[in-house]
């Protein structure tokens, strides 16, 4: 089990690094500084205005599911610790 660990954060922490490494060549480290959307940036690079507005539209969506995500979950689990009393009573529990 932790030679399993080890090596996911392993591959993760080398996809990661490949990654950045790829934005500092294609990009450059002068337009990294003042870019503000890194990911639609590098799709434009390879795939023109089309792959930046696609990018944008795709990372705007993947952020409304994490957000969506919290809102759902986040009560789903206070109000059974509520229900139990793990939670102070100035929440309400």
């Amino acid at each position: 089990m932790p030679r399993a660990i080890l090596l996911g954060i392993g591959i993760i922490l080398l996809l990661y690094l490949t990654v950045n490494y790829a934005y500092v060549k294609v990009i450059g480290f002068e337009q990294l500084k003042t870019t503000d959307a890194l990911a639609a940036r590098m799709a434009q690079v390879f795939f023109g205005e089309y792959g930046f507005k696609i990018t944008s539209v795709l990372l705007f969506l993947s952020v409304l599911g994490y957000a969506n995500v919290n809102l759902m979950s986040n009560p789903g689990c206070i109000t059974p610790w509520r229900r139990t009393g793990c939670c102070p009573r100035c929440s309400g529990g």
